[in-house]
């Protein structure tokens, strides 16, 4: 199990390597994916009820990013 750190820093990592619009559908696809992994395992170290991070904001986020492969062409 991976501890809250180090899916804070997996997330950092991921968001660190936005691609732009100019990046392949592939790229962007593969980006999102990663976001989805690393926001599901930020949630995953995560108690039921925290104040740290908007467990919200997480599933809207990761529902973007599903969205986001879908238009591009990609599944989930």
């Amino acid at each position: 199990m991976m501890t809250r750190s180090a899916a804070r820093d997996a997330l950092r990592s991921v968001l660190g390597q936005m691609p732009s619009k100019d990046d392949s559908p592939i790229d962007r696809i593969e980006w999102h994916r990663s976001l989805i992994e690393a926001l599901t395992r930020l949630a995953s170290t995560l108690p039921d009820e925290t104040g740290d991070i908007d467990i919200d904001a997480l599933k809207r986020q990761i529902a973007r990013s599903e969205k986001a492969i879908s238009k591009l062409g990609g599944s989930r």
